[in-house]
């Protein structure tokens, strides 16, 4: 929990969905080293939610995403609103082509069911200090090395792989 956050382990089991970027339910050590760059996303969010016009702005933007207006954005329609929407959702998911602009949509959804509530678009702001700490860990060799030492603490049976059972 020192790197990813947390303190239940449904906190910790959300954090390890969130770097299971193929969903596989088990991390390689790519995975697991690249979860620091995976989440400029959850900056971005982190960083408009402490300003109170960025936020409504941010917030404005997911209702327009929300086509049907059920509180959710699906990623149906969140991939068809990518074009016509790029600049403010580069803004606030990154990314610097239409796709990685869409797949943004994939490191908010925590839970996989392929919908955003405005609560779990919110629950990024927290990620970012998961994110941030093992940044910071990944930037000198001891933080690398510990990191390293906690994943194969992880994989139990040495196949390269920290399941998430």
């Amino acid at each position: 929990s020192k790197y990813f956050g947390g303190s239940t382990l449904s906190e910790i089991g959300q954090a390890f969905n969130r770097i299971d970027t193929n969903g596989d339910d088990q991390l390689t050590w790519e995975e697991f080293t690249g979860a620091s760059t995976g989440y400029a996303v959850a900056e971005k969010i982190a960083t408009a939610m402490r300003d109170p016009v960025a936020k409504a702005e941010l917030k404005a933007l997911f209702e327009s995403l929300d086509g049907d207006s059920d509180g959710k954005v699906s990623g149906k329609e969140w991939g068809s609103k990518v074009y016509q929407n790029q600049d403010i959702m580069k803004k606030y998911f990154g990314g610097s082509t239409l796709s990685e602009i869409g797949q943004a949509f994939n490191k908010i959804d925590a839970d996989g069911d392929d919908q955003l509530t405005w609560e779990e678009l919110t629950t990024q702001a927290g990620s970012y200090l998961a994110a941030s700490n093992l940044t910071a860990a990944m930037t000198t060799d001891e933080g690398k090395a510990e990191m390293k030492a906690l994943f194969d603490s992880l994989d139990k049976d040495g196949d390269g792989k920290v399941s998430g059972k």
